[in-house]
C-alpha cells in the first residue's frame, strides 16, 4: 500500500478511527495502520466482536491490505474466518483476508464460492486470488470466465493476469534457436 497519510490527514483519520460507523473506523485504521502506530492494527482486529455483520466485512476488507500483519492480528482474522457463520456476507472478506494474510487453511472454503456463491463473492475470491493466488488456481479461474456475470468475468479474468505475471517464464534451448534465426 503505496500511500502515507501526511500530519493533516493524520489528524483526520484519528477521529474517523473512533467513529461509531465501524466501516469509516476501519478504513481510518487502515491508512493509520501505514504511520507506524501498531494501536490501528488491534483497531480493526476489535471490529471482529462487532454484532454489525458490515463492521466485520469492512475490517476484514481493511486488514487485507495492511502490510506485515502482526501474528496476533494474523491469529484474529483465522479464528474469525473459522467461527464466521456461513450464511454471512463478511465471510468471503474474512476468509479472503485470512489467505492473503498467510492463513493456509482459508482457501479451501474461499473456493467453494467459485461453486456455489452470488456475484458480490465470486468477485472478492477472484479479488483475493489476484493477491495471493498460484497456478493451480488458474482451472477454477477459467472457469469463472464463462459465469453470465460480467463482474465476476472481469474478476477472474484480472486474476489470472496477475498470476501469470507472478509466474517466473524461461526461454528454453528452442526459444532461443528461434531467436538466433530471426
Amino acid at each position: 500500500f503505496p500511500y502515507t497519510p501526511n500530519d493533516e490527514e493524520v489528524a483526520v483519520l484519528k477521529q474517523d478511527a473512533q467513529s461509531e460507523d465501524g466501516c469509516l473506523a476501519a478504513f481510518a485504521s487502515c491508512l493509520l495502520t501505514h504511520t507506524g502506530d501498531e494501536k490501528y492494527e488491534g483497531t480493526l482486529t476489535d471490529l471482529f466482536a462487532s454484532d454489525v455483520e458490515r463492521h466485520r466485512l469492512c475490517a476484514a476488507y481493511s486488514l487485507r491490505h495492511v502490510l506485515d500483519l502482526s501474528s496476533g492480528s494474523r491469529e484474529a482474522l483465522a479464528a474469525q474466518a473459522a467461527k464466521e457463520p456461513i450464511e454471512s456476507s463478511a465471510r468471503t472478506y474474512i476468509l479472503g483476508a485470512a489467505f492473503n494474510t498467510g492463513t493456509s487453511e482459508a482457501k479451501a472454503p474461499l473456493l467453494e464460492y467459485a461453486k456455489t456463491g452470488d456475484k458480490s463473492q465470486k468477485y472478492e475470491m477472484a479479488s483475493v486470488l489476484a493477491l495471493s493466488g498460484d497456478a493451480s488456481d488458474l482451472p477454477l479461474l477459467i472457469q469463472l470466465l464463462d459465469d453470465p456475470e460480467a463482474d465476476v468475468q472481469s474478476a477472474a479474468a484480472y486474476a489470472i493476469l496477475r498470476i501469470e505475471r507472478r509466474q517466473a517464464h524461461a526461454f528454453h534451448a528452442l526459444d532461443w534457436l528461434a531467436i538466433a534465426g530471426y
